[in-house]
């Protein structure tokens, strides 16, 4: 389609959504559920994907951002 942009929370965006046109994800709010993120990433690296992903985070330094990067890692 002619769409550019999809705005989507990363649950809504995680599941039984594909997305092998789109190249780059920009994560504006992580949850603490980890395979949440993973599920939302790999909606853009499905078959059919031609091109190479771009992931970014927007990240703060808010108590609760870094509580959630460090369960994350």
């Amino acid at each position: 389609g002619n769409a550019r942009f999809l705005l989507a929370t990363q649950t809504t965006g995680g599941h039984a959504l594909d997305f092998p046109e789109a190249h780059t994800a920009i994560f504006l709010v992580d949850d603490f559920k980890y395979s949440t993120r993973i599920e939302a990433e790999d909606r853009t690296q499905r078959i059919g994907q031609t091109k190479r992903v771009t992931i970014a985070t927007v990240r703060t330094t808010a108590p609760v951002d870094e509580r959630i990067h460090d369960a994350h890692r």
